[in-house]
């Protein structure tokens, strides 16, 4: 899975007008600490998550903000398991990769949220929101989700550091670029869009 702002420059790609719910659903899903429950909610115990989600897109109700950005954050988490992590994690065979994917993660997400603009006013209105509003996802209470953002944005606002020289600027612009269209392509491609 990549940052947490790697998420929401796709989810702005995707739809620059959106309202904060579907940002809020862009991260609610990492919003679980427990790595067993994460895999579970992100369908990464399932051998090949294709068809789960596409099943739960089928089932979803995309009008809503919430569901909306769920459903393209489990999508960026399934292209970008099986390309950038597949490379780094095959590139490291033997070696405490994870320690350094997590680090690497970190420093690709501070860059963008010091460099984007538009960072700070959407982290700020996650922060804000009621936590009633949220739609519902299982494992993941809504308080819990509201405690992920306003961590994280405590976080980003105290941390400046990076780039990353693995996941770097012009990587990860290059990798939402081609992800926008295809999460598109997708849609259609399973009949959720005309």
């Amino acid at each position: 899975m990549p940052a947490s702002m790697v998420h929401l420059l796709l989810a702005r790609k995707v739809d620059p007008d959106a309202p904060t719910l579907f940002y809020i659903g862009n991260i609610a899903p990492d919003a679980v600490s427990e790595w067993k429950i994460k895999d579970k909610t992100h369908f990464r115990d399932i051998e090949d998550r294709t068809d789960t989600i596409k099943d739960l897109a089928l089932h979803l109700d995309i009008n809503d903000a919430f569901s909306h950005g769920v459903l393209l954050h489990l999508f960026l988490d399934w292209k970008w398991d099986i390309g950038p992590f597949a490379k780094f994690k095959a590139e490291r065979e033997g070696t405490d990769w994870f320690k350094a994917y997590r680090h690497e993660l970190s420093l690709s997400g501070i860059w963008l949220y010091r460099r984007k603009p538009w960072s700070k006013v959407i982290w700020k209105n996650m922060a804000e929101t009621d936590p009633s509003c949220f739609g519902h996802l299982d494992y993941i209470s809504r308080e819990d989700i509201s405690r992920y953002i306003r961590r994280n944005y405590v976080w980003h606002e105290e941390s400046n550091f990076g780039p990353s020289s693995v996941f770097t600027p012009e990587f990860v612009e290059s990798f939402t670029d081609k992800a926008a269209p295809d999460f598109a392509e997708w849609k259609k491609e399973i009949g959720l869009i005309r």
